[in-house]
């Protein structure tokens, strides 16, 4: 087989899907998760699967997410899901993610750390449309905030 990762499939009985993941100079290996199938295959090759700007964990391949189970890990720490943000070439799917987070996942993943002066979670969270102004605690500043933008009016709902 040549370099890439390709998905196997079993005709009979009800084995599952297998995934694998052939680089170069390196021995082949299955998977029966597509997620963490393409997470091993982008490390095997060297390249970053994520990046972290400060208060969002993002995708830095096609196609790269986290095991739903190391997602809802990080939902469970930030109190905040992960999903869609719209960004500057399209959308994008973020994890609102802290510090010590990012820490934790570094060990597994290969994560670089890119500047781009982005809103931390919270900020994002309270100006989001979709939030109709849901008060959230913010540990850091210890108050609830409420739906204020970026210039500090508050949202209009009507």
């Amino acid at each position: 087989m040549s370099e890439g990762l390709y998905r196997l499939e079993h005709v009979e009985g009800k084995s599952p899907v297998l995934y694998r993941s052939v680089a170069s100079k390196q021995q082949a290996e299955s998977f029966e998760s597509s997620s963490v199938a393409i997470l091993i295959h982008h490390a095997r090759q060297g390249r970053d699967q994520f990046y972290f700007d400060g208060g969002l964990l993002k995708a830095a391949a096609p196609r790269v997410s986290l095991p739903s189970s190391w997602a809802q890990w990080i939902s469970d720490r930030t109190a905040c899901n992960a999903g869609l943000r719209q960004a500057d070439n399209g959308w994008e799917y973020a994890y609102p993610i802290g510090e010590s987070e990012v820490t934790a996942l570094s060990t597994l993943l290969t994560i670089a750390r890119k500047e781009t002066g982005s809103r931390n979670w919270i900020d994002n969270f309270v100006a989001s449309g979709s939030k109709r102004g849901r008060p959230i605690y913010d540990a850091t500043t210890q108050q609830i905030r409420n739906g204020i933008r970026a210039s500090g009016k508050r949202h209009e709902w009507q």
